[in-house]
Order: structure tokens, then C-alpha cells, then sequence
């Protein structure tokens, strides 16, 4: 999946911000990212994905089941139990009413989806069979696989049954005081057991919220995340992790971003190519062309978090449209500034894209790293149109995007690509 850093894949760039992060900080940026991109897809509410992966583990832990390295995956998968979500069509999501029958179909999709994205991460991989499984029932009418019973792994019973805790409980929150709220979540979890929800662990949940408190169990506190941390260090793949980690994190977003929409992630590897031939054809050192090609390929990861509706419109968008469509530069932001190490990159993405500061070439010939970045995407929209295949053609369209690049930008990159 990745390439070696020390072979050449913006090898440069990680010696020079990320090698004097050490590896509790590596990971821990990593997990805060993760989070951060979850914070985005996830359609209940910001904080859920947080609070069912600290019950699961929690609750794995009450269980006297689990292994350590089990409960980690507990964790983990909890955090990231809905990821898959992000390929799954907004009306589908949203829709209040029944769904039909293939749109549960549809929706089903995401725990094989889930299960592929988390895959991808060394660490993680075994985690995968959790996410996979997160909505089988007890009574084996759940999906995808319709497993009954114990065939469902005990961590994904665990998940499942703390997603709908934290559900229902939000919803009942709306409506009631929170003892009794707290109080008919637990009711309706009891109704459910023997059908949806292992009985055992319904009977387990209620007697440990009783015994340690629910603002304590909803939080993952400082020593369980030290202990966390230091099972995913011991864990066989962390040496390999460590070793590809720039790569690792590059592909995690690509592969979030190819689930939520594959044209915009096609168009973040384009611009990024883009960016390493301009850079090397006007003779830019190394680190700063790896430092263009990782901003080529981030630059629109806050595109996750808009709505299917706005990455292909069927229309014009409208004025409001438009300006929810721009938010995903801020997006972006929020996600990247949680890794230190993409400092230089964040600076040349938060680069107004419509304004005048970055020219890709000045006039006095320099070139300026965030007016190449700027360049390259303005070049990729321009040639997704099929009506504008030349670049000769770019200074007569009246097409808004293609006015935005400068003529002297158009001849370095008709040179560039010659």
C-alpha cells in the first residue's frame, strides 16, 4: 500500500517535519485526525462516534472477555464505526420516513465499506471484523451477514449495543430530564434483548452505568489512553506504521475521500502530479515539490463533509449552495491542522484560491509554491470540462474558473506540459 519512506516517497519532507515527533505523538496526531474526519461524516451528532468508542470500551473491559489487544480494537472500532457512512447517498440518511427496500440495501453497504477503509491501516486491520459487524442482531435478522447469536464477535455485540445506547439516549435527552432519560434508554435496551442485543451484555451495560456513573464511562480518561497507546505501539505492525507513516496518512484520506466521492479524489491525485511537473520543470528544490504534491493531494479533503447534492450538482448552484460548497476550505483546515508536521502545507492550502496572493510565476520570473498549487487546480477544473481541451482556448472562454488564471500562468504550465 505505502511506499518506504526512506526510499523516496516524500522522503525530504518527512525527515524534515515529522522524524522529531516521536512515536506517542506520531500516533496520537494520527488518532486526533481520525477523529476529526469522523467529526464530518458522522450524521447523528459530533461527539457520538467518541462516546460509543469509549463505552465499547469500557464495556469490553467490564466484560472480563477481551484481551488487551481486543479491547484496543474495541476502541478503535467504535471510534470508527460508521466511517462507511460516507459513501452512503445523503437522501438515504436523512430520510425521516421507512426506507425501501433497496434503500436498506444501500445503507447496508457501509459496514463492507467501513470494514475496507479500516482495513488500510496497519494497526487497525483487525479491527475491521468489528466495524464489519456492528449491525448483526441477536436474533441473526441484522446485516450484512444475518450472523445469530455468539456467531457475531463479541466485540461487535458490544459496539452494536453502545451505538443504539448513545442514540436513543440523545434522543430521549431532548425530551426528558437526564435521570429519566437515562432511565427509558435502559428500558427500551431491554425490550431489544434477546432480539437485537445479546441479553448478557444489556444486563452488563445497566449494572456497570450503575456502578461507575455515565459521564465517566462516556470518556476516555487519561490512563486508558495511555494504555492504548502503548498496545498500539507493541503491536507487530507498529514498526511498519512508523516506517510509512506519511504515506499511511495519505492514503487513509484518499481512500475516505475515493468512498465520499471518486472524482474529487481522482482530481487531488491530478493536482498533485501537476504540482511535482511544474515544480520540476521550473527547478524547485525537492522539498518544496513534496511539499506541493502532499498539498495537491489534501487540498479538498473537506469536500467529505459536504453533501452529495454539491459535488455534482444537477444545476447551477445557488447563491447559498455556493457559499456552503466554500466551507470545505475550512474544512480542510480543521482536519490538517491536527497534524503538526502539515504546518508548511496547511499554509499553502489556506491560500485564498480566487485572490491574487499566490501567482504561480511572478513577473520577475519567480516561482511561488501556493500560486503552483493554486495554478494546478485552477488547470485540472478548466480540462474537466470536455469543451475546454486546449489551453489556447482558456483565454477566450467566458467561463468563470478559466478567467481566474492569469495568462502568464497559462503559458508555464502550456510550457510545462509540452
Amino acid at each position: 500500500m505505502a511506499r518506504n519512506n526512506q526510499e523516496g516517497a516524500y522522503q525530504q519532507y518527512f525527515v524534515a517535519y515529522f522524524s522529531g515527533l516521536n512515536p506517542y505523538q506520531l500516533f496520537s496526531e494520527f488518532i486526533t485526525a481520525l477523529s476529526a474526519t469522523i467529526n464530518f461524516i458522522e450524521r447523528k451528532r459530533r461527539d457520538h462516534a467518541r462516546h460509543v468508542a469509549a463505552l465499547s470500551y469500557h464495556l469490553g473491559l467490564y466484560t472480563r472477555r477481551l484481551d488487551p489487544q481486543e479491547l484496543r480494537e474495541v476502541f478503535f472500532a467504535g471510534l470508527l464505526h460508521d466511517i462507511g457512512e460516507i459513501g452512503i447517498f445523503d437522501y438515504i440518511l436523512d430520510k425521516k420516513g421507512k426506507l425501501s427496500e433497496e434503500e436498506r440495501r444501500l445503507l447496508a453497504q457501509h459496514c463492507r465499506v467501513g470494514a475496507r477503509i479500516v482495513q488500510q491501516l496497519p494497526t487497525l486491520k483487525d479491527a475491521a471484523r468489528f466495524v464489519l459487524h456492528h449491525h448483526e442482531r441477536w436474533d441473526g435478522l441484522g446485516y450484512p451477514d444475518r450472523l445469530i447469536h455468539d456467531a457475531t464477535p463479541l466485540g461487535a455485540q458490544i459496539i452494536a449495543l453502545c451505538d443504539a445506547f448513545d442514540v436513543v439516549l440523545n434522543l430521549r435527552f431532548r425530551e426528558e430530564e437526564p435521570d429519566q432519560a437515562l432511565a427509558l434508554t435502559l428500558e427500551e435496551l431491554r425490550r431489544f434483548a434477546g432480539l437485537q442485543f445479546n441479553p448478557w451484555l444489556v444486563e452488563l451495560m445497566e449494572r456497570m452505568i450503575a456502578e461507575q456513573g455515565l459521564e465517566r464511562l462516556i470518556q476516555i480518561q487519561e490512563e486508558d489512553q495511555l494504555i492504548i497507546e502503548i498496545l498500539t505501539i507493541e503491536h507487530p505492525e507498529f514498526g511498519y506504521f512508523m516506517e510509512h507513516y506519511l504515506e499511511i496518512l495519505l492514503d487513509f484520506f484518499n481512500i475516505v475521500l475515493e468512498a465520499k466521492h471518486r472524482g474529487t479524489a481522482a482530481h487531488c491525485r491530478r493536482v498533485a502530479e501537476l504540482c511535482r511537473v511544474m515544480g520540476e520543470h521550473l527547478g524547485l528544490p525537492t522539498i518544496s515539490i513534496e511539499t506541493l504534491m502532499i498539498a495537491g493531494r489534501l487540498h479538498d479533503i473537506g469536500k467529505i463533509a459536504l453533501p452529495h447534492r454539491l459535488l455534482e450538482p444537477a444545476a447551477l448552484m445557488s447563491t447559498e449552495e455556493m457559499e456552503q460548497f466554500r466551507h470545505h476550505r475550512e474544512y480542510t483546515m480543521q482536519i490538517l491542522r491536527h497534524i503538526s508536521g502539515f504546518g508548511p502545507v496547511v499554509r499553502l492550502i489556506e491560500v485564498d484560491p480566487d485572490g491574487r496572493e499566490g501567482l504561480a510565476v511572478s513577473t520577475d520570473g519567480k516561482p511561488n509554491l501556493a500560486g503552483i498549487l493554486r495554478a494546478a487546480n485552477l488547470w485540472d477544473e478548466i480540462v474537466s470540462y470536455p469543451h475546454l481541451n486546449r489551453l489556447s482556448r482558456i483565454l477566450e472562454t467566458t467561463v468563470p474558473i478559466p478567467e481566474r488564471l492569469t495568462e502568464l500562468e497559462a503559458r508555464v504550465i502550456d510550457r510545462v506540459l509540452a
